[in-house]
């Protein structure tokens, strides 16, 4: 399965010759695979707090990188544990703590630049320009957004990927099991940022803002 999964990389062109260079999207990509890998232990090992910390800290650091994307990537997954916690009374509790414990640095370290560079540790720079707050949101309709920002990229996501077979497969490997499941949530979820982007020209472009999708999707891809 290892080599199937290497083959789906090496035939993508979205991860294989992606901006072969320093960009934080390659960093933000290579710890997001760390996290999918702590992950893995912390969804097979009930109560295994290391993985849970580790996940955290890999996860966060991706955010630091590049917060839109990774945040929402992993969102599906921080709803899944949270709902587990409460299904089980609480019992869950020290994996969330272990989690943020884990997240905790990396994100003291965003707010805290946020801070430097804007005033405040919840206004990230994004959203700053000529020193004040701007809304990014774009003008156009909600449809409009829809078709521009995300079906567009959905496509575009999907042929830079694997193209047609890569779909397919990671669309039957996305139900294997919840791990699959909130993977795909993932990448469903980054997909919908389509709604928010205040220029459809830097995001349809090519893949560069889905960098992080290609590891989830080979995943998928191998499990189908």
């Amino acid at each position: 399965w290892a080599l199937a999964a290497a083959a789906f990389f090496a035939c993508s062109p979205m991860a294989l010759a992606l901006s072969v260079s320093s960009h934080a999207h390659l960093a933000s990509r290579a710890f997001v695979s760390l996290a999918l890998v702590f992950l893995v232990n912390a969804v097979r090992e009930t109560g295994d707090r290391r993985a849970w910390f580790l996940f955290g800290l890999a996860a966060a650091t991706s955010f630091v990188c590049r917060p839109f994307e990774s945040g929402f990537l992993f969102l599906p997954v921080g709803i899944d544990l949270a709902w587990r916690t409460v299904a089980r009374k609480r019992e869950g509790l020290h994996e969330i703590g272990a989690l943020l414990a884990g997240a905790a640095l990396p994100l003291a370290v965003f707010a805290t630049h946020s801070w430097l560079v804007t005033g405040s540790p919840l206004v990230p720079p994004r959203f700053v320009q000529g020193g004040a707050v701007v809304a990014v949101l774009p003008a156009d309709s909600t449809w409009a957004r829809l078709g521009n920002g995300v079906a567009f990229n959905a496509v575009l996501l999907g042929a830079w990927f694997l193209g047609p077979l890569g779909v397919v497969l990671a669309m039957v490997g996305a139900w294997t099991d919840r791990y699959t499941r909130l993977l795909a949530l993932g990448i469903g979820s980054v997909l919908l940022l389509g709604l928010f982007h205040d220029n459809y020209g830097i995001h349809t472009v090519g893949p560069i803002h889905y960098s992080e999708c290609v590891v989830p999707l080979t995943i998928l891809a191998t499990q189908g």
